[in-house]
């Protein structure tokens, strides 16, 4: 199970903020009347009655979110309110048709549903005509990896979270998605395991977590180095060991790096952590750390959290020899 940090999340906030697209929960603009029959019509489908939408102006309901300008619905979140528990005790199956009258959709959020699948003929490749729409939250659902090639027929999206879909199972699909201009994918949680496929034809990945997984081996050859947009990586509670790439050091957009919980031999100083001076957020936690870590924290004078603890000292000593006031960052536990 991944670790209460939530990085990943917290980049689809930032990218998400509604100021951007100029949007208003509540304003006095009367709402399409076809996209108010489309709502309740999806209100009544995934079984969402903790919805308290009543009248005409669908802009005024709660969750949903409608463009200053033009009335359109561009944003809908329909995750369950009380915690992570899904809304519906069965299994759910999707059928995906009834979103597209939302013709100006951005953002949806189907988060803890109980969604198993699609309906046949009527899965997310419907979406395709949605060519607004640039995020989607399926977390927490039952969804497994049959739905993941209907999603990579979706070419607006930028943004998806798929983190604790329990039955995905096999390989990371990564073949699927590295010939799409996907931005973020969360796959937190989701029962993959084996080895980390290669990753260096994904151009446009910014941020990539497989946090919580079984997978295991190396990374060495995964690919990694040619990821020149990265700015989150999170391999954190898996399995993969051997040594980094000394490679990485040339991702010169790496903001947060989250390699806690592996096993992992890494020697401090090392060349990655000198070089990548962008970093906001390292966690080594749990590998297994060797060397002196004063020559390579002289490079962390912007770094604010570092994660260190519970590592497994192999042949010589860890040690900090440089006084912590020196430098603008702080450790965890």
């Amino acid at each position: 199970m991944g670790n209460n940090f939530t990085p990943i999340l917290l980049a689809l906030a930032l990218l998400l903020l509604p100021v951007q697209w100029e949007s208003v929960s509540g304003s006095g603009l009367l709402c399409k009347e076809e996209e108010r029959r489309a709502l309740l019509h999806i209100k009544a489908e995934l079984s969402c009655s903790f919805l308290e939408w009543e009248g005409k102006e669908c802009c005024h309901w709660e969750r949903v979110t409608c463009h200053s300008r033009t009335g359109h619905v561009i944003e809908l979140d329909l995750r369950y309110p009380d915690g992570p528990h899904m809304i519906n005790a069965y299994s759910l199956l999707l059928n995906a048709t009834i979103f597209l009258p939302l013709r100006q959709l951005r953002s949806l959020s189907l988060s803890e549903l109980g969604i198993c699948d699609c309906v046949a003929g009527a899965g997310f490749e419907s979406w395709s005509t949605l060519n607004k729409l640039k995020m989607l939250d399926l977390s927490y659902n039952e969804l497994n990896r049959s739905i993941i090639s209907s999603l990579a027929q979706v070419p607006s999206l930028r943004i998806i979270d798929l983190e604790g879909n329990v039955n995905m199972t096999g390989n990371v699909p990564v073949n699927e998605f590295s010939a799409t201009n996907l931005e973020v994918l969360n796959l937190r949680d989701c029962g993959f395991n084996g080895s980390l496929p290669y990753l260096g034809d994904w151009s446009s990945l910014k941020a990539f977590s497989v946090s919580g997984n079984d997978l295991y081996g190396t990374i060495t050859s995964t690919g990694l180095c040619r990821l020149k947009n990265l700015e989150e990586l999170d391999l954190s509670y898996n399995n993969f060991a051997g040594t980094l790439p000394p490679c990485l050091g040339n991702l010169s957009s790496l903001k947060l790096v989250d390699l806690s919980h592996n096993q992992f031999q890494i020697e401090f100083p090392t060349s990655f952590f000198e070089r990548v001076i962008s970093l906001r957020y390292l966690s080594l936690s749990n590998n297994q750390l060797e060397g002196t870590l004063s020559l390579i924290l002289v490079h962390f004078r912007i770094i604010h959290i570092l994660k260190l603890w519970h590592f497994q000292q192999v042949h010589r000593t860890f040690e900090s020899k440089v006084p912590i006031c020196h430098f603008n960052f702080r450790f965890l536990n």
